[in-house]
């Protein structure tokens, strides 16, 4: 017993309507769920990994409620800017070009 699913029905539709000259075949039904198939499987791949580059990104850049507004925490942004300052002129890039 051939089991198919909606997907499946779809193909024999559009040949049953004329928008397909052949019958698809048992073969190319199984390339097609196949294929659909590693679709799923790539789309699953890419939210893990946009979930996992959201939560290192959320780690790296924190932010503060204040109100109903939220707002960067600029602190890391203050400190980076304190960094700065500590560096030795002679190792700062020349911005004026001489």
């Amino acid at each position: 017993m051939v089991v198919y699913n909606l997907l499946t029905v779809v193909e024999w539709i559009c040949w049953l309507n004329g928008q397909r000259k052949k019958a698809p075949t048992s073969e190319e039904m199984m390339e097609l769920e196949a294929r659909r198939e590693r679709v799923r499987l790539n789309v699953a791949l890419l939210k893990k990994e946009e979930e996992e580059r959201r939560a290192e990104e959320g780690s790296r850049h924190t932010t503060t409620k204040i109100g109903k507004v939220v707002v960067p925490d600029l602190r890391i942004l203050f400190s980076s800017f304190q960094m700065l300052r500590k560096i030795p002129n002679s190792y700062k890039w020349n911005c004026t070009g001489g």
